[in-house]
């Protein structure tokens, strides 16, 4: 906001001041990092909801694959979870809201004021320390300049220091899938290993997908032979997918398994360094 000709003009330590207090008052604790992150979005368009179906989905299936796999590593995040339920927006005001939940939200910090002379001329300056283990979303929206080349996110991620008890693991290639279209596959593949079925997947792929709400046998009658062998891989693909993102919601780590990765960073590190 430009300044009237006849306002006088701040210091460099008040409008510091003033800056900090802008930040407190814009960004106060007590937020949810999805929902920021997502401007104007609700709960149950988050991943929040998300994660809220698979555990809702694992408790339904007794016995499931993810399950048994994980065994005991799942006991926390149950506990985080609580009584599922069968309505989401209830399970957010009684539990979700407060698991996921951040007490402290990383802002940046003025802390030393000085003038610099660059280019023959004087410039007043400010130096500011910035949080870099949050979003550039959140960076920008503190500081409104661009900071490309000193943050590495494209996206956003959960800062490795969040304080909630619950945390959103996301990445890329998971921003964009179609949750409901995989979990329903992964349910009628626990259905059929439950019943000793042994439906095809492309069969199994027509039903989750089934937008029209056809009846079965319409629907199924209409599958050309070339769009089985197509939909028998999709389906394939989707259900590697549903079932390491359960494993993932039941160890705590949805909608990606961070310890995972973090091992396997490791591992090529060690390699690196071994062939040099």
């Amino acid at each position: 906001m430009a300044r009237r000709p006849n306002e006088p003009r701040l210091s460099i330590g008040q409008r510091k001041a003033a800056f900090q207090d802008e930040l407190n008052e814009t960004y106060s604790d007590d937020i949810h990092k999805e929902l920021w992150y997502r401007s104007g979005t609700k709960p149950e368009d988050t991943l929040y909801r998300w994660w809220w179906e698979f555990m809702r989905a694992s408790q339904g299936i007794e016995g499931n694959t993810a399950r048994k796999l994980v065994g005991k590593s799942a006991d926390e995040t149950l506990q985080a979870f609580g009584k599922i339920g069968e309505s989401f927006e209830d399970w957010w005001d009684r539990i979700g809201v407060k698991a996921f939940i951040e007490r402290r939200v990383p802002l940046i910090r003025p802390f030393i004021s000085r003038r610099y002379e660059q280019d023959d001329s004087e410039m007043e300056r400010i130096d500011v320390s910035i949080p870099l283990t949050i979003s550039k979303e959140l960076i920008i929206a503190q500081i409104k300049i661009l900071l490309d080349h000193f943050h590495e996110n494209e996206n956003f991620k959960r800062h490795k220091y969040s304080t909630a008890q619950l945390k959103i693991h996301a990445k890329n290639r998971y921003r964009d899938v179609n949750y409901k279209l995989i979990l329903e596959i992964w349910k009628l593949k626990q259905a059929d290993i439950k019943s000793e079925a042994d439906r095809p997947l492309w069969e199994i792929y027509c039903i989750a997908s089934n937008n029209r709400n056809l009846p079965i046998n319409e629907l199924l009658g209409e599958v050309t032979e070339d769009q089985k062998i197509e939909y028998g891989k999709r389906c394939y693909e989707l259900l590697v997918i549903a079932e390491e993102m359960m494993q993932n919601a039941l160890c705590g780590s949805f909608p990606n398994y961070t310890e995972a990765r973090a091992k396997k960073a490791a591992k090529k590190e060690k390699a690196v360094a071994t062939d040099e």
